[in-house]
Order: C-alpha cells, then sequence, then structure tokens
C-alpha cells in the first residue's frame, strides 16, 4: 500500500535548511526537500540511493523509531560528491492515514561547526575569548582553552563545574537558568575559576540557543576579568628599568602597535617576549608571569 505524507509535514520538511526526506518503513522514499535535490542532482527513489552501505542501519533506525514511536538520532559517514563528510541526522515517526511513516532531517556535522562560529563571532567581545558549548546538562560539546586551563588537552564531555568553585555554583546555575528563560539574549557573571597557576577571576558571557534538530546549546565566552597582560608588562617595563611603552617595544624587538595591542586584548602576550625578558634581564619566570616569587634569579 502506497503511503501519503501529511500535506502539513511535506510543507515542513521543504522549509528547513536541512537536508529532508519523507520514507515508508520498508525504505521507500515518498518525498525528498529542495535542499537535498540540489545536492543529489536526481530523483531518488529508495534509502540505498541516499544513504548507500548506511542504508541498512537507516532503515533498523527507522523500524526501531516507527515501534517506539520516538524520535531517534543517528551518526553516520556520506560522501555528497566532495569527499567523506560526518553526518548528523534525527528520524521522526509520522502517522498518515495509511499507517506509519518517517521523515528523516540530516546535515553535515561542520555545518554545525559553521553555525557555532557564526554565533560565537557575533557574541565575542575579544580575540582571545574563550569558546565552550554546553549542552542542557551543563556537559561540553566543544570548547577552546589555553595551556593554563586544566582542561587543556581534554576531550569534550566533562561538566563546566569542574573549574568552578563551589561557592560560585548557585552563581552560575542562576546565570544559565536566566539564559534559559531568555534564549538569544546574553546573560554575563564574574566568578573565580580554578587554573593552573591558581585562582582567576573571569568574566562569562552565555548566551541560550534552543534547536530541535542539534539540540539545545548554551555559547559560553570566558575572559580574564582583569587583564593579566598588563600586569606582566609592567613588570617587564620595570625589568627592563624602562618607563613607557616605546622603550619596552625597542627592548623586545618590537613596534609599538604591538605593545598597544596586548594591552587592547586585540593579541595575546607572545611566550617569546617572556623568555626574551627573563633571560636578558636575570628575572625569575614566575614573578614575571604571575608576580610571585622572587624577582631575580639568586
Amino acid at each position: 500500500m502506497k503511503h501519503t505524507p501529511p500535506a502539513l509535514i511535506v510543507r515542513f520538511i521543504d522549509i528547513m535548511n536541512q537536508y529532508g526526506l519523507i520514507t515508508d518503513h520498508d525504505g521507500i522514499i515518498l518525498h525528498c526537500n529542495p535542499h537535498l535535490l540540489d545536492v543529489l542532482k536526481y530523483a531518488v527513489s529508495a534509502l540505498d540511493e541516499v544513504f548507500g552501505a548506511e542504508s541498512a542501519s537507516i532503515q533498523d533506525l527507522i523500524r526501531q523509531s516507527v515501534a517506539s514511536k520516538k524520535m531517534d538520532s543517528f551518526n553516520i559517514e556520506m560522501d555528497f560528491g566532495d569527499g567523506i563528510s560526518q553526518v548528523f541526522g534525527q528520524v521522526y515517526p509520522l502517522e498518515c492515514e495509511t499507517g506509519y511513516i518517517a521523515a528523516l532531517l540530516f546535515h553535515p556535522v561542520d555545518s554545525l561547526r559553521r553555525l557555532e562560529k557564526v554565533s560565537f563571532d557575533r557574541q565575542s567581545k575579544l580575540p582571545t575569548d574563550s569558546r565552550w558549548v554546553i549542552d542542557d546538562e551543563f556537559k561540553t560539546l566543544s570548547f577552546s582553552a589555553d595551556e593554563d586551563s586544566i582542561f587543556y588537552g581534554r576531550e569534550p564531555g566533562f561538566s563546566i563545574f569542574e573549574a568552578v568553585l563551589e561557592k560560585d555554583h548557585p552563581t552560575v546555575l542562576t546565570a544559565f537558568d536566566k539564559a534559559a528563560l531568555t534564549p538569544g539574549e546574553l546573560v554575563t557573571i564574574c566568578i573565580d575559576i580554578q587554573r593552573h597557576h591558581g585562582l582567576c577571576e573571569v568574566e562569562v558571557d552565555i548566551i541560550y540557543a534552543p534547536d530541535m534538530f542539534y539540540g539545545n546549546r548554551y555559547f559560553v565566552l570566558t575572559r580574564p576579568a582583569v587583564n593579566r597582560a598588563e600586569d606582566i608588562l609592567s613588570r617587564m617595563s620595570e625589568a627592563y628599568q624602562v618607563d613607557h611603552d616605546n622603550a619596552l617595544a625597542r627592548c623586545l624587538n618590537v613596534g609599538p602597535p604591538s605593545i598597544s595591542n596586548v594591552r587592547t586584548r586585540i593579541r595575546e602576550l607572545p611566550d617569546s617576549w617572556l623568555v626574551k625578558c627573563c633571560l636578558e634581564c636575570r628575572v625569575n619566570f614566575h614573578w614575571l608571569y604571575a608576580g610571585l616569587g622572587k624577582k631575580f634569579f639568586d
């Protein structure tokens, strides 16, 4: 018996930005949206013409979704003609007059990365901001962190609360709750977090982005609440015994704009400046970097 998908579902699939199709539980394709047809370049009638070797697993997932009457997700590899791409998708069971069918929405994972980058670029205040994508359970989906972060080198999946002091947990939870109630609006807090060199006060920007397809996510940006580079430059000037940036720039063999860019956080303070100052002025690295310990080597 040929199934006829509801017209409302067809319109919904057609307006989605993701690739979309409607199929029966036997793998016969009933409808493809224009976005998918543009990529395929030809009409298709069965799942194996779209998913190739993965079609059997997709068909099993469709049957499972229809039997449970619940949405299911899949993560597979597909070739859209420009190489293998990791693809994320979802299966939605649909009831029609002739029984159950299924709608599939899917898209290369790098499309999600592009969406995240656009969101972060719009939200970011400084080029050096750390970027975090967090799910509804406050687990990291992706992140960027410098070498001083306790998360540097780790795989995503850990809780963001690992770095937050217990006293600040209520503040952070309240901020996440507020962001979830006002999607797209910025919520900013200041808290202390644990870093390798010790506690650091950071400014945290949170935006909640509900998304039916990719899943709800928090976009979080963090930056030092105080400009640590300012303090380091001051200690560099002290070590070189100079009292203005032009003189410090000459000592470091850089142009004055380079110093200015670090002060305004347009760029990070290069490690090479720290090394050069330590070697030439014989000062202790920990003093220069963090203001701790003795100024000079014994």
